[in-house]
Parts: structure tokens; C-alpha cells; sequence
């Protein structure tokens, strides 16, 4: 598969310098150290063909979005018709029937970042089928974990555990929600962007950032203020 990926020509490994003059690593290989299982970046090209052969220009429809995180997990969408369209900063789904499938299964222990805006309903990131795992963002009012304050944010990270029932949300960096439950699936399905039991979001979703493991609060928090300084996000 020819596919491109056209990225910063600064090497990730090369040191980068703040406005302090503070000489480190870049913050792509701040993130890439932490070995995420997946990165979708709206920021670098996403594709209208499934090769991977032609970048689609905004208002194109999206048929692959490319894994930054070097795990070649693609997210993609043989239908035609349930292709999200590009936009300047990431991609828009339309709370029909657009979303894209990713190899990942969802994780024992996860961690998800997500960047978006103009989130009104539906489901950001989740499974296919109620009765498998899934860490989705859905409205339903008998899903106690999932904070409706979630859709006024345009930064949102969950830390869920499934082996210990453990769920915690972040808006912005700010704890939302806190939960421990038991009536939780334990069967592993592949992670949808744009869907979870059925559910489609609307508006548009400019990165996603999954690890399979519970980030630490420290490493959390780091992640947090690199994504937000690039989206120009107010903490």
C-alpha cells in the first residue's frame, strides 16, 4: 500500500526548544515515548482513497486516517457513504451514519484523549454492540460515568479500567466524573471513531489519542497540555 505520511520535517527524536529556551525532546516524541496504540492526528494528511494514494482536501470524504503511532492501526471506511468529510483541522461526522473502524481491540486498561468541537450528541469514540467493552461518549442518561458536561468541552480524556471497574473522565484537564462499577462488559471489541452501539456522532473529532494502559497522573497531565497548547485550548 502506497500510503504517505507527510510529517514535520524535524526529525521526532530531535530536541525542541520552548519559549524559555529549554532545550528537550519534541512533543511528538514526548508522546511517542509513552508507546501510544494508536494516534490520529488532524493535523497531518488523511486520505480519500483506501491506498493511501490521494490526500483529501477539505470537504473531501475521508476513506483512511493514518495511525501516527507507528502501530499501522489505521482507521478506515470502505462505504462510501459513511465517509466523514475533512475539514481545515480534522474531520466531520454527521451524526448519520459517517464513521471509520480501527484494528484496535478496546484494552483491559485504556487511556483516550480526544480533541473535538461541535459535539452535540451521539458517540465519539465506542464499540459497535452494547454488550461488548466500550469506552464511548454517548448522552444516555442510565450511563451514570458519562457526564452530559462532556459535549461543552472540546478536550476530554477517560482512564477506564475494566479489570478493577474503575472510570474516571477530564474535561480540559479538570476531573468530571468518577466512578466504581461492576455490571461492566468484559469482552474486548475494535474501537470506531465516530460510533458506539450504533450511536453517531455529530461534529468534528481533530485527534485521538489511545494507550493501552492507565496513564499515570503525571504522564495524563503532560499528554493534556501538549494537545491543548496545539489546538490553542484554554486549561
Amino acid at each position: 500500500m502506497a500510503l504517505q505520511n507527510r510529517t514535520n520535517s524535524r526529525h521526532p527524536a530531535q530536541k525542541h526548544r520552548d519559549r524559555r529556551g529549554y532545550r528537550g525532546p519534541t512533543p511528538t516524541a514526548r508522546i511517542l515515548a509513552l508507546n501510544p496504540a494508536l494516534w490520529l492526528d488532524g493535523c497531518r494528511p488523511a486520505f480519500s482513497d483506501a491506498a493511501g494514494t490521494t490526500i483529501a482536501a477539505v470537504g473531501d470524504p475521508v476513506a483512511l486516517w493514518p495511525d501516527q503511532s507507528g502501530q499501522a492501526r489505521n482507521a478506515t471506511q470502505s462505504a462510501a457513504a459513511a465517509r466523514p468529510a475533512r475539514t481545515a483541522t480534522g474531520l466531520n461526522f454527521d451524526s448519520v451514519d459517517d464513521f471509520l473502524s480501527t484494528p484496535l481491540l478496546m484494552p483491559d486498561r485504556v487511556t483516550i484523549l480526544l480533541i473535538y468541537q461541535n459535539a452535540a450528541t451521539g458517540t465519539l469514540i465506542g464499540t459497535a454492540n452494547v454488550l461488548q467493552r466500550s469506552a464511548g461518549v454517548w448522552p444516555d442518561a442510565n450511563i451514570t460515568y458519562i457526564p452530559a458536561s462532556i459535549y461543552a468541552q472540546r478536550q476530554a480524556t477517560f482512564c477506564w479500567d475494566y479489570i478493577d471497574d474503575i472510570y474516571k473522565i477530564y474535561g480540559q484537564g479538570a476531573l468530571l466524573a468518577s466512578e466504581t462499577a461492576t455490571a461492566r462488559s468484559n469482552t474486548a471489541a475494535a474501537i470506531d471513531v465516530g460510533r458506539g452501539f450504533n450511536e453517531f456522532v455529530g461534529g468534528e473529532v481533530q485527534e485521538v489519542l489511545i494507550f493501552a494502559r492507565v496513564l499515570s497522573d503525571l504522564e495524563r497531565m503532560t499528554i493534556e497540555k501538549i494537545l491543548a497548547a496545539k489546538h490553542g485550548i484554554a486549561r
